[in-house]
Parts: C-alpha cells; sequence; structure tokens
C-alpha cells in the first residue's frame, strides 16, 4: 500500500550495535543485507554493527556504498579514459549524478562508433549518447566531437569489457543509424514545409494547433517589438522566426529526440538558407530550457521567447478548466516559462512593461480567451509576482524589502529593472541604519495617522494653503509639491526623503493633525496623503523589519 520507485526487498536498521525493529509496508527491519546481485560473495550479508557496513559491503558485497566516492571514482575514471582516447569528456552534472546512482560497483569502458556520423548535427549525437543511453561523449581539445564514448558498467570483473563494448558499440550504432535516417528525409524539405504540418498537432485542448500558435506567436512578436521599438530588421528576423520555430516539432528528428526541439530547428533553418539571425531565435527561444540554463541574448530571440512564454502563459490561464501549477506537478513548465520572462527582461535589461504586454498577449487571444480579461490579468501578474518574489529571495534579498517594494503603488512588473534598482537601494540602506531612521520613522508615522484615510488619488491641488495655520504646513507643502513622480528620477528619491525629514518632524512638533475644525483637518490629511503617496511611489516602508 505504499509508493516508492523501486519493490522494496530488504531492510537493515541498527542503532549502534543493536538491532532497531521497524517496518515499511510489508517489510520488517533485520540485520542482513544483500550485495551486488552477481558479483557478492555471499547470499547475505550480517551486519553487526554500523562502523563496518561500508567496509562489509565492499569486501563482501562488491557494493562501493558511498555515492560520493563513486562519484569521485567515476570522474577520475573519465579522466583517464578519455585522456587515453585523446581527447576529453564535457562536463555534465546531471549524466554523472545519474549514473553514480545507477551502479553500485563502476566499471568504465571505452567504445566507439562509426566516424561517418560526425556529419549529423553534434547535439543529436551527444543527445543519444547521454539522454538515451547515458554514454559520456568524448571531444578533442577544440570541443569537436570525436567517434568515441564512455559507458559505466556495473559489472566490476574486466573479463566482461569486451563483451559490454561490443554491446554497446551494437546499440549505438543502431540509434544513431536511425538518427541519420531521420536527419536525411528531413533535410529532403525546407523548414518551411513542416509549418503547414502544424495544422494537425494540437497546442492544448480548447487553444488550438501548434499552426494557430504559430500565428499568434507571429502577430503578438510584432505587437511587442513595438512596445521594445526594436528597429526594423530585428523585428522582420523575429517575425520569420515566430513562423518557423515550431515546425521542427512536425520532423521526423524531434518526433524522436523531442528534447532537441529548437536546436534541431536551428540546423535545419541554417540548412535551409534562411538568415542565420533567423535560426538562432528559433532555437533560443526555448531559453531557459533549466535552472542555471542561459537566456536569448539576440535581438530577435529576446523578442520570440517572451512572445512565446507569454502567449502560453496567459492562453493557460484564460481556460476555465486550465492546467494549473499545483504542488509538485506543473504539466506545461508554466513555473519555469515565469521565470525565464523576468530573468530575459532583467538580464537584458529591457525596458518592456510586463503589465501592457500580458494585456496585448490576452487582446492577441482572440476568441480562444474562455475567462475575462480582468480575470485572466489578475491571475497571471499574481503567478508572476510568485515567481519575482522566489527569484529575489534566491538572489538573498530579505523578506521585509521584497515586501516593501512589491507592494508600493508602482506596479512591479512595469519596469523590472527600476524594481530591482529600488530593491538594491533600500538594501544598502539597511546597512546604514541612520540613514534607514531618517526616512523609515516619518513614513512609518505618517502611514500609521492616515490609516484607511490615505488617498491615494490626491494632487497638490486638492490641498488649500488657506487652511495652513503653521508656517511648518506652508514648508512642507512646497517641498513636496515640488517632487514629481517619475520612474525617471527614482535615484533621487532616498535623497529626497532624507530632505524632508526635518521638514515634517517641525510639523508634527508644531501642528496636531485632528484638530476639530474640520476644513483643517481635512486639509492635513490630505496634506500627508501627498506625502504617504511619495512614499509610496518608492516603496511601502511599513513592511520593513527595523
Amino acid at each position: 500500500d505504499i509508493k516508492f520507485s523501486r519493490p522494496i526487498r530488504w531492510l537493515v536498521s541498527l542503532l549502534n550495535y543493536k538491532h532497531l525493529p521497524l517496518q515499511i509496508g510489508l517489510i520488517r527491519s533485520g540485520t542482513k543485507t544483500c550485495g551486488h546481485r552477481f558479483f557478492s560473495k555471499s547470499s547475505q550479508i550480517e551486519v553487526s554493527q554500523i562502523a563496518q557496513y561500508e567496509a562489509l559491503l565492499s569486501q563482501e558485497g562488491s557494493v562501493m556504498v558511498d555515492h560520493e566516492k563513486r562519484k569521485a571514482f567515476i570522474i577520475q575514471g573519465l579522466q583517464q579514459k578519455a585522456k587515453a582516447l585523446g581527447g576529453v569528456v564535457p562536463q555534465n552534472d546531471a549524466l554523472l549524478d545519474t549514473v553514480t546512482m545507477l551502479v553500485e560497483a563502476p566499471t568504465l569502458i571505452a567504445g566507439k562508433f562509426d566516424a561517418a556520423f560526425l556529419s549529423l548535427p553534434k547535439e543529436v549525437i551527444t543527445t543519444v549518447m547521454a539522454s538515451h543511453q547515458k554514454y559520456f561523449p568524448v571531444e578533442d581539445n577544440q570541443g569537436k566531437l570525436m567517434p568515441y564514448f564512455i559507458t559505466i558498467s556495473n559489472n566490476p570483473q574486466a573479463a566482461a569489457e569486451t563483451t559490454i563494448q561490443h554491446g554497446n558499440e551494437k546499440v549505438l550504432h543502431a540509434r544513431l543509424e536511425d538518427a541519420n535516417f531521420f536527419f536525411q528525409e528531413d533535410c529532403k524539405h525546407p523548414l518551411s514545409y513542416s509549418v503547414e504540418r502544424l495544422k494537425g498537432v494540437t497546442f492544448q485542448k480548447g487553444l488550438g494547433s501548434l499552426f494557430d500558435k504559430t500565428n499568434r506567436l507571429k502577430a503578438l512578436t510584432g505587437e511587442l517589438g513595438k512596445l521594445l521599438t526594436m528597429k526594423a530588421e530585428y523585428l522582420t528576423d523575429a517575425v520569420r522566426a515566430a513562423e518557423l520555430c515550431k515546425a521542427d516539432l512536425a520532423t521526423n528528428m524531434v518526433r524522436e529526440l523531442t528534447e532537441l526541439q529548437g536546436i534541431v530547428g536551428k540546423h535545419y533553418a541554417e540548412l535551409s538558407g534562411e538568415k542565420p539571425s533567423v535560426a538562432l531565435a528559433i532555437s533560443e527561444h526555448y531559453q531557459p530550457r533549466f535552472m542555471g540554463d542561459d537566456v536569448a541574448h539576440s535581438q530577435a530571440g529576446i523578442l520570440l521567447s517572451l512572445a512565446d512564454k507569454l502567449d502560453t502563459m496567459v492562453a493557460v490561464f484564460s481556460q476555465k478548466n486550465a492546467r494549473y501549477p499545483t504542488g509538485s506537478k506543473d504539466p506545461m513548465g508554466l513555473r519555469r516559462m515565469a521565470l525565464g520572462i523576468i530573468q530575459t527582461v532583467l538580464e537584458n535589461t529591457l525596458p518592456l512593461n510586463l503589465d501592457e504586454a500580458i494585456c496585448t498577449a490576452y487582446k492577441n487571444l482572440g476568441s480562444l480567451a474562455v475567462e475575462s480579461e480582468k480575470e485572466t490579468l489578475q491571475r497571471v501578474t499574481q503567478f508572476l509576482l510568485q515567481r519575482l518574489k522566489g527569484f529575489l529571495l534566491d538572489q538573498n534579498y530579505s523578506y521585509d524589502t521584497i515586501d516593501a517594494i512589491l507592494e508600493c503603488d508602482i506596479s512591479p512588473l512595469a519596469n523590472l529593472n527600476n524594481t530591482l534598482k529600488r530593491l538594491s537601494a533600500i538594501k544598502g540602506l539597511q546597512n546604514n541604519p541612520q540613514a534607514l531612521k531618517q526616512i523609515y520613522e516619518p513614513a512609518n508615522r505618517i502611514a500609521r495617522i492616515l490609516g484607511k484615510a490615505y488617498n491615494a488619488e490626491v494632487t497638490s491641488s486638492k490641498i488649500n494653503p488657506q487652511f495652513f495655520e503653521d508656517p511648518s504646513e506652508k514648508e512642507l507643502f512646497e517641498a513636496v509639491s515640488k517632487n514629481t513622480l517619475s520612474e525617471s528620477i527614482l535615484d533621487q528619491y532616498l535623497e529626497t526623503f532624507s530632505q524632508w525629514a526635518p521638514l515634517i518632524e517641525v510639523f508634527f512638533n508644531n501642528v496636531l493633525v485632528n484638530v476639530e475644525n474640520p476644513q483643517v483637518k481635512e486639509n492635513r490629511y490630505q496634506l500627508l496623503s501627498l506625502l504617504n503617496k511619495q512614499y509610496r511611489y518608492y516603496a511601502d516602508f511599513t513592511k520593513l523589519v527595523v
């Protein structure tokens, strides 16, 4: 009745020297374990104490228990084998972790394949090797693929090495033969030939075919290009790439090796005579593909990458029965897409208003959108803000600093680069307690006095100087009225707030806000609202933990 990735055959449980009885499912613990399936000296090995466990399994069971030692052994073996072949093994941490956990007694075996297969795109060969066969490819010192591979066997006996080598070579040859056949068949037509074939491929239920998505991408790419005031040449390349970017999904190669989507499209575009910038954008539009991957950096690639992710995200959230991410499940990869949008905008310092971009993507859906614009935009915005908060926490910003910026009166998605600048400025301010106090205390006091009476729509014209009874009111009003709400001068705000601090202190020393005269009282509330509006335009300082 329990779920586990493999059948549980036995269980050893010891506390120092004594058996500690416990049960998992139907299996009761004992003090006997098993070694390597074929090469253990005994069918069962008695473990009398924890201290001897690792050495006992090695001597009697032919098992290298410690996975870190197993990994180090494999790394050393890879280097030695590759050096003997005149090459190196490129770093692949994911594959290394996988094979480390697949074997108990690793033996490294080198093999070779027909050099004629090197005419295939490098990514095709390495994907067949690493992803499908768990082989390590070998490259020369210039990064060019060599006709060799290294595999890890769970067989500690060297006598079987030749048999294992020939078996793996035979399997790889067959896989590369298939890949070569797919490549030759696909190359009989230009990449544009496969665009029409996308009509028969469903994108998502209720959201049309991949051909429909392609047409949406072409339109949305053009609209986003206008928002970014992108040069005409880049925009033309991006729209052409949008037309071709999903075409490789209908090719034989990608149907067999799905992880090569975009990469195969790039190669086929080049072979079809497309511009290098168009081919590169086809590959880049899927980036980042995984945590730590690069974002798109070419102009056309950036535009298409954003358009593709925004279209998918807004389309999914516009449906009533959409496949939303829940817990650990994210069938559409929406979390990765949201983070990809954030990283692409920030790393390329794009002046893109994501609120406008999301709205544009919604309108681009047309009749496919089931939910209202308001509901859909709210869903997408909240989802993006959740991912932004997680991203910022990973960048070592504190919870209170993030909340202060994300919950101010400026939408954090309107200009992510300015959002990051304000975060950095507040973080720096927190390292200077005296400077922080000079800004935090007036802002916090004003917010507390106002409470729900804060008027976010207040302007200088709403305040009547005729009701000023103390010079400090006039002086404070004139100082605040000079400050214009503009993101172009955000760098000056903290200095301005510091200059206001003594004026605000004099104001509160000389003036009672809650006076009996309703007109004077209301006028002072409007003045405090004007001040609060200035503070909240930069950050919600009340969120800071001081």
